[in-house]
């Protein structure tokens, strides 16, 4: 797949659609809003989901204020989008 892009994901065979986002969703949901190992400590949010609608949905993730979002980025934190 080009840089920057990820494959399609499909859902595995013997599970129907619905089934398959409703476990995608819980996967995600378990990712922990405190972040792990030092990492993603401000959180994350689904900032556009349509899995059902659309099969897609964008996640953000928020790193922590440390002194490279205090130096670096105006005191912000840093946004990952997936």
């Amino acid at each position: 797949s080009p840089v920057g892009k990820l494959a399609t994901w499909k859902f595995p065979k013997g599970m129907d659609k619905a089934a398959a986002i409703d476990s995608l969703e819980k996967v995600l949901d378990s990712y922990p809003q405190a972040g792990q190992a030092d990492v993603d400590k401000g959180g994350w949010s689904r900032v556009d989901d349509k899995l059902a609608s659309a099969g897609y949905a964008r996640l953000e993730f928020r790193s922590g204020l440390g002194n490279m979002a205090r130096f670096f980025n105006g005191g912000n934190p840093f946004v990952d989008d997936l």
